[in-house]
């Protein structure tokens, strides 16, 4: 059966959303802006979705992943919100991020690996 998720607007749920929209910009090796995951997913404004992408920065950190959230910026500075804090390179990470999901995309198209 198919789900939808605006029959769902839980928390987790839009965070599941939100790292589904993340994952294409890493793909693409886009840098996205709060405004624009707002828009996409029909808020009225950016300020909403700092409890979504802590719930995204928790899951990457738990299991050793690149900060994926690195890749939603403020629209004015082009740097991640206050709330977002990284031991290290801000640009190393968001490039480990974006190779780490192009990898993992290009594994799972390999034709061996659908079997």
């Amino acid at each position: 059966m198919v789900k939808y998720f605006s029959k769902d607007v839980s928390l987790e749920n839009r965070a599941l959303q939100i790292w589904q929209i993340l994952i294409g910009f890493a793909f693409e090796r886009k840098i996205t802006t709060y405004l624009e995951v707002a828009d996409i997913l029909g808020y009225k404004g950016a300020g909403t979705l700092d409890r979504q992408l802590g719930h995204i920065l928790h899951f990457c950190n738990e299991n050793g992943l690149a900060p994926l959230t690195v890749l939603v910026v403020n629209s004015e500075t082009g740097l991640p919100g206050s709330g977002f804090v990284i031991e290290g390179d801000l640009h190393r990470e968001r490039e480990r991020g974006c190779l780490i999901q192009i990898g993992l995309t290009l594994f799972l198209r390999h034709p061996k690996n659908l079997l």
